[in-house]
């Protein structure tokens, strides 16, 4: 994570510095709620940049095929509001992986992941001004920009930092603001296409409830539980093994208000319980985000 660090910490300190182009978030929605990218009260004009580092490890195989991925991914991502139904995001992420091998040969492979836009659409909120429950319906599309890598003993799509074909994907979120708690969830599929090579990444469904508590206006606190289900993998046609099953999560996190519309997020998401098919295992996921209202 130190590899990224240095660039974050600049960009901190830049947004910390830049003149705000309108009046705080929080005078503009009328809610004072410490929010992720993504999850913030939606208004007219909204412009919001963020930054996330996550590490995880990532352990798939056996024998002679087993294959160790420590991976750190640095994510730029960006949305904007035009009008408080609608929001479009753009996500640019960047993948440092260490590979190890089972004779422990090891592999430095840094290059991007796969590019994407999302969209938002609001499609009820119970009152204009500071709504207090919104509901909004959510499509996206991943882009094939993350790089493919073979290595002598195979490489499983489980560890490629792409999908290597578009990825359509379609959710619903629905959110309540209750100071001082909040309540956001989301439910997504994603729908990896054939590369046209008869090679297929899982498709998966997420489901994730996020509850907070902010006692003071500076700080808020977090649990989250994130579910995953995966399909199986195709490779050349086949069912790819050591692909597939079912993964819970649960993340104590906290925010921080460094300053006007500079939050800050730590989160350690811990593996409650896994059901992964074949010989795959999956660690703690460890993030740092920081978003900042233009």
């Amino acid at each position: 994570m130190v590899k990224f660090l240095g660039p974050c910490l600049v960009l901190a300190t830049w947004l910390s510095a830049a003149p705000s182009a309108q009046a705080c978030a929080s005078c503009e929605s009328g809610d004072r709620t410490l929010t992720t990218l993504g999850m913030g009260q939606p208004f007219s004009g909204r412009f919001r940049i963020g930054s996330e580092i996550l590490q995880r490890i990532d352990r798939v195989g056996s024998g002679d095929a087993a294959i160790e991925l420590e991976e750190y991914r640095w994510n730029l991502a960006t949305i904007y509001t035009p009008t408080w139904w609608f929001a479009l995001g753009l996500h640019v992420p960047l993948t440092y992986r260490v590979l190890t091998e089972a004779n422990l040969a090891s592999h430095t492979l840094i290059g991007p992941g796969d590019a994407g836009i999302d969209t938002r659409f609001t499609v009820f909120r119970d009152r204009v001004f500071a709504p207090r429950h919104l509901l909004s319906l959510r499509a996206g599309l991943r882009f094939p920009t993350g790089s493919i890598e073979q290595l002598d003993a195979g490489m499983p799509r489980e560890v490629q930092a792409g999908a290597g074909a578009l990825s359509p994907s379609v959710g619903l979120g629905y959110t309540v603001f209750s100071d001082p708690f909040s309540l956001f969830s989301s439910s997504s599929v994603v729908l990896p296409l054939d590369d046209g090579d008869g090679n297929r990444a899982p498709s998966s469904l997420f489901t994730t409830v996020r509850l907070q508590w902010q006692p003071l206006s500076a700080l808020a606190v977090h649990a989250t539980a994130s579910h995953r289900w995966d399909s199986k993998g195709r490779e050349g046609g086949r069912p790819e093994p050591d692909t597939g099953g079912t993964l819970l999560y649960l993340a104590p996190g906290l925010s921080v208000l460094l300053e006007e519309d500079l939050v800050v997020t730590l989160a350690v998401a811990l593996p409650a319980y896994q059901d992964l098919s074949g010989n795959h295992r999956e660690s703690a996921v460890t993030t740092l985000s920081m978003v900042y209202d233009l």
